[in-house]
């Protein structure tokens, strides 16, 4: 196996895994002021925020394994989020903001494009299609 699929595989699926786990700590800390704020509605609140720590869970445990819907899936999610790096890049140049704060998103646009770009490798849809075939 290629030396791009491998490493890419592993880094692709921690990129995932980050992604939910901060989403997730996120949540957990922001959880007592959830409760203090809008006490009636936490149950609303915790379904609706799993949806971002959840699916970036699943994505990097589905790339870790090598299943083809996590393959669907995360492209899906690294072009919702390409997209949305590129916008926050493009509305930090528009609004004159300092030289200073373009370093984060256009580091996180990067590598936004960057994993999309690893999905649609030749060598990595071959592998994926390799490992969907039964025996």
């Amino acid at each position: 196996m290629n030396k791009v699929v491998n490493w890419g595989h592993w880094v692709v699926a921690a990129f995932f895994a980050a992604w939910g786990l901060g989403y997730l700590l996120s949540a957990i800390v922001g959880f007592p002021i959830l409760f203090r704020r809008h006490p009636n509605d936490v149950t609303y609140y915790v379904v609706s925020d799993a949806f971002f720590w959840i699916v970036p869970l699943l994505c990097a445990r589905g790339i870790f394994k090598w299943h083809s819907w996590a393959r669907t899936l995360s492209i899906v999610l690294s072009l919702v989020f390409a997209v949305a790096m590129a916008v926050l890049l493009f509305m930090d140049f528009r609004s004159g903001v300092k030289a200073s704060f373009y370093f984060a998103p256009t580091i996180m646009t990067a590598i936004a494009w960057s994993v999309l770009i690893w999905f649609y490798l030749p060598a990595v849809r071959a592998e994926y299609l390799r490992r969907s075939q039964s025996a």
